[in-house]
């Protein structure tokens, strides 16, 4: 199994929208990934609650069965286009991504 992992830090503002209404946005985005590209096998969206100040606001895990199809997912045209989505509206983002032992 491998494991797409992306933290963002959102900005307050961005695209005329509150953070609170673009985390809202990205997080139907990113689910409907699950739906679009046929290698995604589990969407995992969740929304920060620390109250630390390097806290990131978004989390995402997507799940595939093989590298193969994490290349095909990342190909896809929908997950480009949900990067070009949030990056204008993220001020820093960390990803790792990982085979699961």
């Amino acid at each position: 199994m491998i494991k797409h992992v992306l933290m963002y830090r959102m900005k307050v503002e961005a695209a005329g929208r509150t953070k609170k209404e673009n985390i809202e946005i990205c997080t139907r985005a990113l689910y409907a990934l699950k739906e679009q590209i046929p290698v995604v096998q589990r969407v995992e969206v969740g929304h920060n609650f620390a109250r630390v100040d390097n806290a990131y606001d978004l989390i995402v895990t997507v799940e595939l069965d093989s590298s193969a199809d994490f290349d095909a997912f990342l190909r896809h045209p929908a997950h480009k286009a949900v990067g070009e989505l949030i990056g204008p509206l993220r001020d820093n983002w960390i990803v790792v991504d990982y085979e699961a032992c």
